[in-house]
């Protein structure tokens, strides 16, 4: 740094100190700190009295043979080759690596941005060289710019037209063809003429045609293809005075692809109509598309031929003890039976299939909706030692398969009550048989209590008593998969009380339930598809705790296909019937009181065969058992909401086997035939007032 720059430095710095020379409280050097200056400057290791404030006058020649005491605040960028002998009695000052007589200035203190130095004919707008003649951002002036669609030319804002045309009073012409612009801004037309390729002319020349005062070739222009005004549509040319697509026939340019707007979901009819998720493009109208036999209703498919809801025509409904036959609404019921039926199902379809012991033979019958057969009544077995006093003789058809399965309980001999075993045999669903009658995999023993469930797929798990509950899993076509145990010994051990099991109908997974004996409470366990328990342990139903559950089959459970579950049970204590909803992960939604028993038998309300919670949709069909009368029906949401209530006519006696086939039909056995549809559930006008617990 030169000397006297170097003395103007330390001048502000001794100035803005006070310029003191006197010692500081703690006896130190009165030195200003010069370390903010970008000066090196580094203490003597012995401090002078006074500081020097004028630098020697001439700097060392060569750098000291010996380090300072201390080394330099801020030191070069290229340090001493070799360090000082011995500390100078005032401090360097900045050697240089090949230090100077004089340093410069500008090698310790940064110079100052004063920005970018711009060129002859260009200005500086924030931060930037521009030139205000052209630039549309500072056009004239910093900060001045131009509009959307304008340029700057000559420091002004003006349009920015097409390639032919140009500004005229501000607006952009043709002036090949503008009456009032021909050939140039301002130059008009005659009345009668028109503009003519830049000039104007009594009539077009040939080949082109006046459209607006303009001469337009109607072979070739979009805007008048074929006719004046006639405009093709966007990404169309006009050829030979016809707009086509650069698609090929039948095709349209719709956001750079070529689609046909007859059958294309995202550009239907138009560019960008697109359909809703599950509909699709026909003749260029968004629509339900059905399978062959099916009709869109809304937005959902049904068979108009046995649908109940839309019966021969969408929106037609059939009435309370009606069904849909080839079309038409009319009271139905299944052929009766030669012998009372034990038990019954009805598939989506409306195929309904029934058992009953009829001497030593077990029949099944199949009937399609209608009611007629669809082959004569098939013997699934024959033996003198059926045994229906328990809950093994069902029947179960897949809603949406082919597969009907029925099951049995019978003795080795009469009195062979210790040794009841459990059958199966499948059957497709027009009752022609897949497979013999087969043994469960269950010990022979005096428990009559097992339980069936089957999902819409054919698949379907039987539950027994052992020493423990026990599942096992089996296809559609009765090939065993495997086995699950449930570690129910300590809580659900003992006979005939009580074990029930319900599978989601859509992924097969599922819930068991038992109970020990009389006020013992009721647990439920959930399961997988792959015979995984989903609970670590069986679940106490803390509200049928303190002698609140009935004995025998005292409740009942069902699973719909969003894996929610309920558990129906009868109050010994209360004597009502109960019910407690779940959600998928197991967890208690909401406690409901259904209404009383209204007899003084509290106890067995589902004991007869095939006791369930039926599914409408994902709603639960509850019910009254056979002591109460008129026997009482609830709908309700997995929520724990009521959708509707019902009573079963007088004439039809007591509930034996109420079934629901997930859509619209309900059905129950009077007797020796299936009547279809006696109730309607659709709302909650005929339900008395019942009490709602919340969830504790």
């Amino acid at each position: 740094m030169a000397p006297r720059a170097r003395s103007a430095l330390l001048c502000v710095a001794l100035f803005a100190g006070g310029c003191s020379t006197s010692d500081n409280a703690t006896g130190g050097d009165a030195s200003p700190d010069l370390s903010g200056l970008g000066l090196d400057v580094a203490p003597d290791a012995s401090p002078d009295a006074s500081p020097d404030v004028t630098p020697d006058a001439s700097l060392d020649a060569a750098p000291d043979a010996s380090p300072d005491a201390a080394p330099d605040v801020a030191p070069d960028a290229a340090p001493d080759a070799t360090p000082d002998a011995a500390p100078d009695a005032t401090p360097d000052v900045a050697p240089d690596a090949e230090p100077d007589a004089a340093p410069d200035v500008a090698s310790d203190v940064a110079p100052v941005d004063l920005g970018p130095t711009c060129s002859p004919g260009q200005t500086l707008c924030s931060g930037a060289c521009v030139e205000l003649q052209r630039d549309p951002l500072h056009c004239g002036a910093c900060g001045a710019a131009c509009a959307s669609g304008e340029v700057c030319d000559a420091g002004r804002c003006a349009l920015r037209c097409p390639t032919g045309q140009a500004v005229c009073a501000g607006v952009c012409r043709d002036t090949a063809v503008d009456r009032a612009h021909c050939g140039a801004c301002g130059t008009a037309c005659a009345e009668g003429e028109v503009c003519d390729r830049g000039a104007c002319r009594l009539s077009c020349g040939a080949g082109l045609a006046a459209c607006g005062g303009a001469c337009r070739n109607l072979q070739s222009d979009p805007a008048h293809c074929g006719a004046c005004s006639l405009a093709c549509a966007a990404g169309q040319s006009c050829v030979a005075g016809a707009c086509v697509s650069p698609c090929g026939a039948g095709l349209s340019l719709c956001a750079g692809a070529c689609v046909d707007r007859n059958t294309s979901v995202a550009h239907c009819g138009a560019c960008n109509n697109a359909c809703a998720t599950g509909r699709s493009c026909v003749a260029g109208v968004c629509a339900v598309v059905c399978p062959t036999g099916q009709t869109a209703c809304g937005d959902a498919c049904f068979n108009l031929q046995t649908s109940g809801a839309n019966c021969g025509t969408c929106g037609r409904a059939c009435t309370t003890g009606q069904a849909c036959n080839a079309g038409t609404c009319a009271a139905v019921m299944v052929t009766p039976f030669p012998t009372s039926i034990h038990d019954h199902q009805i598939a989506l379809d409306g195929t309904t299939v029934a058992i009953g012991v009829s001497g030593a033979n077990l029949l099944l019958r199949c009937a399609r909706a209608d009611g007629s057969l669809i082959r004569p009544d098939q013997t699934v077995v024959t033996t003198s030692f059926f045994d229906t006093s328990g809950s093994a003789t069902q029947v179960h058809i897949g809603a949406r398969s082919n597969t009907v399965l029925v099951t049995w309980m019978a003795l080795p001999s009469a009195s062979g009550h210790a040794m009841r075993q459990y059958y199966a045999r499948v059957f497709d669903a027009s009752c022609e048989p897949v497979t013999g009658a087969f043994a469960w995999p269950s010990p022979a023993s005096g428990e009559y209590v097992p339980d069936v469930a089957m999902a819409a797929d054919g698949r379907f798990v039987v539950l027994w008593k052992d020493m423990d509950l026990v599942a096992a899993f089996y296809t559609a076509r009765g090939e065993l998969q495997g086995r699950l145990t449930f570690p129910t010994r300590s809580i659900c051990s003992g006979g005939g009380y009580g074990s029930h099991v319900a599978l989601n109908p859509v992924t097969g997974d599922g819930v068991m339930t038992c109970q020990q004996h009389m006020s013992n409470p009721i647990y439920y366990q959930r399961f997988s598809a792959a015979r995984a328990l989903l609970d670590a342990a069986p679940v106490r139903i803390e509200q049928t705790t303190a002698g609140r559950a009935s004995w025998y089959e005292s409740h009942i459970v069902g699973m719909n296909a969003n894996g929610e579950f309920v558990v129906e049970w009868q109050d010994g204590t209360s004597r009502t019937y109960e019910a407690n909803f779940y959600d998928a992960a197991g967890r208690l939604v909401r406690t409901v009181s259904l209404g009383p028993i209204g007899s003084s038998q509290y106890w067995d309300g589902f004991r007869h065969t095939h006791q369930a919670v039926e599914l409408l949709g994902t709603d639960f069909v509850l019910r009254a058992g056979p002591q109460t009368t008129p026997a009482w029906v609830w709908r309700y949401g997995p929520d724990g909401v009521r959708r509707g209530c019902a009573t079963l006519p007088t004439s039809m006696g007591t509930i034996h086997s109420l079934r629901a086939n997930t859509a619209a039909t309900l059905s129950t056995t009077v007797g020796s035939a299936v009547r279809l549809n006696p109730i309607s559930l659709a709302d909650t006008a005929a339900c008395a007032p019942m009490p709602t617990a919340p969830v504790p």
